[in-house]
This record gives structure tokens, C-alpha cells and sequence, in this order.
């Protein structure tokens, strides 16, 4: 698994949740926190693991990168497990993927998560879209032998949630009194997931025999010994761009 967990401190774009708590008070020395994070694409036979619109079918693949910081004067960082929804997995680095991708992508991981502050870290690795995924076809069939489909997107993600922790102090009765306030950010990267339309199409298709003539009669009837060969064609989307 790639997963890893690297102190760092970065600031990249694009940015898609930033997040700056601010001072409170001369007492209470600041905490800025922010937290980041992107899906990268993943390539397996030179060809890429998503759709040219960007989408996923079931059983495509994407890397996930997430990255966030604390300012040295936060007083601590707790860093919750990931959370994966239904219809994605977390996949090995090495499977259904070319040698480049992965070194391309562990060389970018590292350096975004290169070390800074102690309450810095990142969080990066790769996911599959499984076949439990929400957004699949419910299939019908048309008297002309068409399928027709309904399809929707769904909302699966990763997030990360990432707590710091800040000390707070007031002045009560001439006396300083302080406190650990939490700070909680959360992220969530969401692949836009599609199910796959498929239009099955059925063709009569004429073998020849041994001679090279149609093997069946001339008016298109054929003899109880003539063979008869039907073509399951199917069609879907992006299916010349991706390889078929």
C-alpha cells in the first residue's frame, strides 16, 4: 500500500480547502493550520486509468495527494485513519499500473510532503473504483434489439481529517489561566463516477464456407445444415478512445 504518513509542510496548487485560524489575543499565540489535497492520474499501458472527460468508469484508478500544516506555534497534531465510502478501495501501488506512473507519482509525493514543521504532515496513495460502486446501469431492452440505460454519477470520496491543537490563555484575577482549544479540518476528494452506458447491438453476419461462398441460399433461407452466426456488438462511450 502507499499510504504514508511524512511530517511536511507545503503550500501548491490548486488549493481545494485552505483554512487559516487566526490569533487570539496577545496571551494566545497563533495556530494557522491549513489542508490540501488532489487526485492525480494513474496510467497503465501507457493510457490513462479515467476518461477523457475526466470521469471514472468501474474498475478505473486514480492517485490521491493530501498535504497540510501547522504553524510551529500550534501546541499539537492528531491525524485521523482516512476515510474511504463504499465503492472505492485503496490499491496496491505495483497493480495495473506502468513502472513511470508510479515513479512519477511517488517522486511528485515527495515533493509535497517534504519536511517543514512538526505539525506539518501528508497523507498519498492510490484508489480503484470497484464494481459496488454506485452510478451503475439498470438495463432495459427495445424491441429492435437496443439496450437503453440509466445511469447517474455518485458522491464517493476520500477524506482526511486533521485536528491541531492550540493553547489558549486569559488573565483572571491576575492570574494567567490556559487551555488546549482543537482545531478540526477536514477534506474530502470525490472522483466523478459514471456508470457504463452500453448500447448491445445484434448482427446477422454470413459465414462463408470452405469455398469461399455464402454458406446459405441465395433468397437468404438457410438449409438445416447451413450455419447461422449472430454479432454481439456492444458500444459505449469513449470506447474507441480508450484502446476498446
Amino acid at each position: 500500500m502507499l499510504d504514508r504518513i511524512l511530517l511536511a509542510s507545503i503550500c501548491l496548487a490548486p488549493c481545494l480547502l485552505a483554512c487559516i485560524e487566526p490569533a487570539s489575543g496577545s496571551l494566545s499565540p497563533p495556530c494557522h493550520v491549513r489542508i490540501q489535497g488532489e487526485m492525480l492520474p494513474v496510467q497503465y499501458m501507457e493510457e490513462p486509468r479515467n476518461n477523457p472527460d475526466g470521469t471514472h468508469y468501474p474498475g478505473d484508478s486514480f492517485y490521491y495527494l493530501i498535504w497540510f500544516s501547522g504553524s510551529p506555534t500550534c501546541v499539537g497534531m492528531r491525524v485521523s485513519p482516512l476515510g474511504v465510502t463504499d465503492g472505492l478501495d485503496i490499491a496496491d501501488a505495483s497493480t495495473y499500473v506502468d513502472p513511470g506512473s508510479s515513479s512519477w507519482f511517488r517522486q511528485k509525493a515527495s515533493e509535497k510532503c517534504s519536511r517543514s514543521s512538526p505539525y506539518s504532515g501528508c497523507v498519498y496513495g492510490r484508489a480503484v473504483v470497484n464494481n459496488e460502486a454506485p452510478g451503475r446501469c439498470n438495463a432495459g431492452y427495445l424491441p429492435d434489439g437496443l439496450t437503453y440505460e440509466t445511469c447517474t454519477t455518485t458522491g464517493q470520496s476520500i477524506k482526511q481529517t486533521v485536528t491541531w491543537l492550540k493553547k489558549v490563555c486569559t488573565i483572571s484575577d491576575g492570574k494567567i489561566k490556559c487551555r488546549i482549544v482543537p482545531i478540526v479540518r477536514t477534506i474530502a476528494l470525490r472522483p466523478e463516477i459514471v456508470g457504463a452506458r452500453i448500447n448491445l447491438v445484434l448482427e446477422e453476419r454470413v459465414l462463408n464456407d470452405t469455398d469461399g461462398y455464402a454458406a446459405r441460399n441465395l433468397d437468404g433461407t438457410y438449409y438445416a445444415w447451413d450455419p447461422q452466426t449472430i454479432q454481439h456488438v456492444p458500444y459505449m462511450k469513449w470506447k474507441n478512445e480508450r484502446n476498446n
